[in-house]
């Protein structure tokens, strides 16, 4: 796996934000009501995927990625990362 440079992360950046900033505020919406949905979903204690050092194991960032691509809103890169 390549390491990025900082340069590399600020270009990626600009380019996922001009990207979700140009969504119509209709996309915006079902964006956010997907994201609620699917975060609650993933971060259910059943669904929670198992990890040393974390007895109630951690969100299944796979479930959410899944889950927003159904929905045909597919999870911008600083949520899918932040978890």
């Amino acid at each position: 796996m390549a390491i990025m440079s900082s340069e590399q992360r600020l270009r990626k950046g600009k380019k996922s934000d001009a990207y979700y900033n140009a969504e119509s505020p209709q996309m915006k919406e079902l964006r956010s009501k997907n994201d609620a949905y699917c975060t609650e979903l993933s971060e259910k204690p059943e669904n929670r995927v198992a990890r040393i050092g974390f007895p109630n194991g951690v969100w299944n960032q796979t479930m959410y990625e899944q889950c927003m691509e159904k929905r045909r809103t597919q999870p911008t890169e600083l949520t899918s990362q932040s978890r």
